[in-house]
């Protein structure tokens, strides 16, 4: 998809959640963040992006977990869709580790 973010900037934030790697694969995307987002459904979670509510404002992101709501649209300068979707996956990489480890036991 178009603004979004790179599979290796992805990758080089996921490098400890090995489990994780594996199951974004296993969607076989071109885009992993679309990937990723899909892996994130199969577990109770969810992100999006905020765009900007006028030029020159920052980016916000989301992420829900279980139907909690976490809002993230200040004190972080995000220039981009691809920054802030990073910035997402960067506060729900560790969650979504965990629950795919959980899920084989």
């Amino acid at each position: 998809m178009r603004d979004n973010c790179s599979n290796k900037d992805l990758l080089e934030l996921i490098p400890a959640c090995p489990n994780l790697i594996n199951k974004l694969y296993k969607k076989a995307r071109l885009d992993l963040i679309e990937a990723y987002n899909m892996v994130m459904g199969d577990y109770n979670m969810s992100f999006g992006t905020l765009p900007p509510y006028s030029e020159g404002e920052s980016w916000g992101y989301y992420y829900c977990i279980d139907g909690e709501k976490h809002t993230v649209d200040s004190g972080v300068i995000l220039k981009t869709k691809a920054q802030a979707q990073l910035a997402a996956v960067y506060d729900t990489r560790y969650k979504l580790e965990n629950r795919i480890k959980e899920s084989k036991s």
